[in-house]
């Protein structure tokens, strides 16, 4: 019998918390967070600056597991330094 999946191994507190910290280095607002078997897609948009002006534009990223459990990793590690 196979063991437990990354997505089974990770609450959603802290799927949530990971995703979270994504989305605030990548400066995305107006955010669609879809769960799919190989991780997380979001999508959202970013303001960037082209040679006219500042516009919105739509950014889409998958986050795997393994790039999800590293921001678990950080964000638990940051939380401990707090303490």
């Amino acid at each position: 019998m196979p063991g437990p999946t990354a997505s089974a191994m990770i609450s959603n507190e802290d799927l949530m918390r990971a995703v979270g910290r994504y989305l605030d280095r990548h400066r995305l607002k107006n955010v669609c967070v879809l769960q799919v078997e190989g991780g997380v897609v979001v999508q959202g948009t970013a303001t960037v600056y082209t040679s006219e002006a500042y516009q919105d534009a739509l950014e889409t990223y998958t986050i795997s597991w393994e790039e999800l459990q590293a921001l678990i990793a950080e964000f638990r590690r940051l939380d401990g330094m707090r303490r």
